[in-house]
């Protein structure tokens, strides 16, 4: 997890217009992936391909949703497609 935690702090030193992350289940288990994510000043929005909400209980709990300023899920591949108009509709990408 280290790397990825890097390179979201190397995000600081580069030019980027926002971040679309799929945390995969490290949005189930990551404070430090949380942390990570509060601290950059740019829009941050999740994506999943399932819907964690109707998969087991402990994917219940999303440690990332409340840093991110929108989530998109439960479409498959489509879930990144509307993530990124959403995006675009922002004048970010």
């Amino acid at each position: 997890m280290r790397a990825q935690l890097d390179v979201i702090h190397d995000m600081f030193e580069d030019t980027f217009d926002a971040l679309l992350i799929n945390p995969g289940a490290l949005t189930h288990t990551s404070i430090a992936l949380r942390d990570a994510l509060e601290m950059l000043p740019l829009p941050v929005v999740e994506v999943h391909l399932s819907n964690i909400d109707h998969r087991e209980d402990f994917r219940r709990i999303n440690y990332i949703k409340a840093v991110c300023e929108a989530s998109f899920f439960g479409k498959g591949f489509e879930s990144y497609l509307e993530a990124i108009e959403y995006l675009q509709t922002k004048d970010v990408v």
